[in-house]
């Protein structure tokens, strides 16, 4: 009777001692890729019945919000434990301004629960949450002040380090007497980065500290995480009293010598400063946080720094590097209540105590920003005060038109802005130009604090394409031999022919077309190239069959239906070749008589020429009627 009278006292006296009425609703969230769950009316997939705690205007079911926005923890309960068992969590902490939600999820004994399910519940239930706060239908629209958290007792502590493995949307982890779970989160807790305090009695023989708690704190890759041994404590008694719970503490913990109320009493002094730091901002928390890790009945350890305070930052307000007696203006973040000291290579400048700073000297600036008590220091902000630079233009004194020639300027930090002529060239921006015109260059480079330097001149000449003047030959007979074709050449240069050798024609190939293209240098290293048509024509048909290759004759010549040729009997065996007016071979004839025949019967009316193999540069003209 005596615990119970004092256990109400002080609850009585912890809801005097609060800011808000408690409201409270309930909510079924769905995660749409999983089963299972408790409760209905979700939506499609995995039904998370949740059940809401908040500061109202009054308390009660649905009862409207107070004024403001607040944080959210995210709570999940012990192995075979339900939301109500935490009452005395909801009741202490809606008062003092934060929103907490219980999932209802994996509570049962059979089937066993899934540490895993509950872990993802865990992280869908705060996701969803600050989802609320920018829903117009929710009573959390516009509630919620974007940091959140998620907290644990037990297997639900355990499973809140499954759900803040990679999980940065939260700002810290509570976990009272965590659980060693399936999966492990003892191998999960090297994948929390977040801040983390832990709870852990000394007496808790249902999950021993040496087996749970300690290992997963040290597993923990957290910058900032603290550990809060309560001396005597138990494993239950961070709940109120729970049947299940209760039993496996009574026949496993005789070690505990403080009551319920001892052990949340020392619980709560740690943690309230730790929420009201973390999730509602107040620097002056923080050193509350780190005198009670220690204090009565607490044996504490951390990694987290002695002492914090406001953000502090340098925003400039144009380039951080200028020329000679420029300047620039250094912003403070501004914060109410700040108080500011402008620092320049570490040491304070006398009278910059304001939230901006101008400066005009060369340094590294940081500021210090206070309020209620804790400072801190921003990043350095370096700032440099440049001079003109020196700028030397290089490049050769003449090009071919044409071709162009590329100048270059000494290389840095700088822009660019080239010139002809005192004349700006559009978009010559860079440390090189390619110049294609004749005249005056210069350069003027500009440093990032705005100094500016120009460069030497530099004049360029433009040296024309070389011409050469030509006498070619129009035509050519195809038994000419290899004829020179050119003229001239161009004065103190070399000259080549394309599709000539040494510089000369043959036109044995055959007649037809041809295009002649010449390439020559001048002594300027000036290209040039002219070019001409050449048609070779067939000279060597007479119309006659008598005399025109010795030895052999062809008859009758104008014919109608066939010739015959008379060849020299070495001949025989060799080959004669028909063709047409245009060169292109129409027949291949063996000869294998000195008079032999040869039909044209099957051809049109016109001028042939026939060669023999033994004479391979000339031919006789045949006229079939």
């Amino acid at each position: 009777m005596k615990f119970i009278f004092t256990f109400s006292f002080v609850a009585f006296c912890l809801f005097l001692n609060a800011q808000f009425s408690v409201g409270h609703t309930t909510i079924t969230f769905n995660d749409a890729t999983r089963t299972g769950g408790f409760g209905s009316g979700g939506g499609t997939g995995r039904q998370i019945q949740t059940e809401i705690y908040y500061p109202a205007t009054s308390a009660g079911d649905n009862t409207p919000f107070a004024n403001g926005q607040f944080p959210v923890i995210t709570f999940g309960h012990g192995f075979a434990m339900s939301w109500d068992a935490y009452t005395n969590i909801w009741q202490r902490y809606a008062a003092k301004g934060y929103i907490l939600a219980f999932p209802r999820t994996e509570g049962g004994l059979i089937p066993s629960p899934s540490h895993n399910d509950f872990g993802l519940d865990l992280k869908l239930v705060n996701e969803k949450m600050i989802a609320l706060n920018t829903t117009s239908s929710s009573i959390f629209f516009n509630k919620i002040n974007g940091n959140t958290a998620i907290a644990g007792h037990s297997m639900g502590g355990g499973c809140t380090i499954l759900a803040a493995g990679n999980n940065t949307n939260i700002k810290t982890i509570i976990g009272f007497a965590p659980a060693e779970t399936n999966p492990s989160a003892v191998t999960a807790a090297p994948n929390v980065s977040v801040p983390a305090l832990i709870f852990s009695g000394t007496a808790d023989g249902v999950t021993p500290p040496a087996e749970h708690h300690t290992p997963i704190y040290n597993g923990l890759s957290s910058s900032c995480k603290s550990f809060a041994s309560i001396t005597g404590g138990g494993h239950c008694y961070y709940a109120n009293t729970n049947f299940n719970c209760d039993f496996g503490e009574s026949t496993s913990s005789p070690n505990i010598n403080i009551s319920r109320t001892e052990q949340q009493t020392r619980t709560y002094s740690v943690l309230d400063h730790w929420l009201d730091y973390k999730l509602k901002g107040n620097c002056q928390s923080y050193s509350l946080f780190i005198a009670a890790l220690n204090g009565t009945g607490i044996v504490g350890q951390t990694i987290c720094p002695t002492s914090v305070g406001p953000t502090a930052t340098i925003t400039p307000n144009g380039p951080t590097s200028f020329c000679g007696s420029g300047s620039v203006v250094l912003n403070a973040n501004t914060g109410n209540g700040n108080t500011y000291q402008w620092n320049l290579n570490g040491n304070p400048i006398s009278g910059a105590n304001q939230s901006s700073y101008t400066a005009t000297s060369a340094g590294s600036y940081t500021v210090t920003v206070s309020n209620s008590g804790c400072d801190i220091t921003s990043s350095p902000t370096v700032v440099s005060v440049d001079t003109p630079p020196t700028i030397t233009l290089t490049g050769a004194s003449s090009f071919c038109a044409g071709v162009g020639t590329t100048l270059t300027a000494t290389s840095g930090s700088f822009t660019y802005a080239w010139t002809l002529n005192g004349n700006p060239i559009s978009g010559a921006n860079g440390s090189t130009y390619n110049a294609q015109s004749a005249g005056n260059y210069q350069v003027v480079a500009t440093t990032t604090g705005g100094c500016q330097g120009t460069s030497n001149s530099l004049t360029l000449t433009s040296n024309p394409s070389p011409t050469v003047t030509f006498s070619p030959l129009s035509q050519l007979c195809n038994n000419a031999g290899s004829t020179p074709l050119s003229g001239g050449q161009p004065t103190g240069g070399t000259y080549s022919g394309q599709s000539v050798s040494n510089n000369s024609f043959d036109p044995s190939i055959g007649v037809g077309t041809y295009s002649i293209t010449y390439t020559f240098v001048d002594n300027n290293s000036c290209p040039g190239t002219a070019s001409q048509n050449l048609t070779v024509i067939d000279c060597t048909g007479s119309g006659t069959s008598s005399n025109t290759i010795e030895g052999v004759s062809i008859y009758p010549n104008p014919t109608k239906d066939f010739v015959t040729l008379e060849i020299p009997t070495a001949w025989i065996g060799t080959h004669a070749f028909l063709t047409d007016v245009n060169g292109i071979e129409i027949q291949q004839i063996v000869l294998h008589s000195s008079a032999q025949k040869v039909a044209l019967d099957k051809f049109a009316k016109g001028i042939y020429f026939i060669r023999f193999e033994k004479e391979k540069n000339k031919a006789m003209r045949i006229v079939k009627e």
